[in-house]
């Protein structure tokens, strides 16, 4: 601890010195992850990050083929990455993950070895919002993490409208 002379000649705490830019970023990502409105959240491991949309749609845009016309999201890896760092590292770890939408339908479990390789549709290729399933409709390509549908009804890569949360799933 530093310490500083007063007049009595006794040692008293000095001022704190102020914290890194790191510390600085990594407590404005704990304001983040409490935020709400729209977004998207990613929980496991005992850790929870919020992600608010308009922090998404200032990731790396990337075109995803979506729809008859395409749109334009980000990847999933992206968004896992603007959370917290206690959530990064449970990413890390996770055996695999399922996504939830608003109106409470869900992917099976996607395997971590395909979990990253999807994508957060939230524009229309124009910019626009998504003129259905948004404002974040999950995406993958065809052949990826196939299972069965959230339907029930087939198998094949995951596309769930409306998705707000992805609940990491940790290993045994």
């Amino acid at each position: 601890l530093l310490t500083a002379a007063t007049d009595q000649g006794a040692a008293a705490p000095a001022a704190a010195a102020p914290a890194p830019a790191s510390v600085a970023r990594f407590q404005q990502f704990r304001t983040v992850a409490k935020a709400t409105g729209p977004g998207f959240s990613v929980v496991g491991g005992g850790a929870e990050g919020f992600v608010p949309l308009e922090t998404v749609r200032t990731l790396a845009p990337i075109p995803v083929p979506w729809g008859d016309r395409g749109g334009v999201g980000v990847s999933v890896s992206a968004v896992v990455a603007a959370c917290p760092v206690d959530v990064v590292a449970a990413s890390v770890s996770c055996a695999a993950g399922i996504f939830h939408a608003a109106d409470g339908a869900k992917t099976p479990p996607i395997p971590r070895d395909d979990l990253f390789c999807g994508y957060l549709v939230h524009s229309t290729e124009a910019g626009d919002p998504l003129p259905r399933g948004g404002p974040l409709r999950l995406n993958y390509p065809a052949g990826v993490a196939v299972g069965l549908s959230v339907c029930g009804k087939e198998q094949k890569s995951p596309d769930l409208k409306g998705c707000v949360r992805l609940e990491l799933v940790m290993g045994a």
